[in-house]
């Protein structure tokens, strides 16, 4: 990707800025459900591994930390495992945050916009308005019923 004269060479085709930014805008809101429960995903596996991670520190008294082996994670780390623990679990508490408020805007901006159903009766209302009304035909008197038969 290049940048000429204030417009941008992608793949041998000029593009003015503005011009991808609204084909990046359209991609986005086409495939907005899909990066929602994409970024929902990637918020499970990090909850999880936070999880994980402070059930892997050791505390100040052995509690719960024993339970998985004492040494396992100083096997695993090595001798200085509490500073890359907590420091893993202050990085992942991090990203936990962003991706919950990149979710909770893409939420705020989803329920903005019209669905599915709203974009059809606004198209079907206006079909209609632009449709001429039918005169009305002259009334027909119903036909009377049968006698009944004896």
């Amino acid at each position: 990707m290049l940048i000429a004269n204030g417009q941008l060479l992608i793949e041998k085709r000029f593009f003015t800025k503005s011009a991808f930014l609204g084909m990046l805008f359209f991609f986005f809101m086409t495939y907005l459900t899909y990066l929602i429960n994409f970024l929902l995903v990637i918020n499970i596996l990090v909850c999880l591994l936070i999880v994980l991670l402070v059930l892997m520190q050791q505390p100040k008294n052995q509690g719960l930390g024993a339970a998985f082996g004492g040494g396992m994670t100083e096997n695993l780390f090595g001798a200085d495992t509490s500073n890359v623990l907590a420091k893993m679990t202050r990085v992942l508490g991090g990203i936990f945050i962003a991706i919950c408020l990149v979710l909770s805007m893409l939420y705020a901006y989803q329920a903005r916009t019209p669905g599915t159903q709203e974009r059809l009766a606004a198209k079907a209302a206006e079909i209609q308005a632009a449709r001429p009304s039918p005169t009305p035909a002259a009334e027909e008197s119903p036909a009377p019923a049968p006698a009944p038969e004896k």
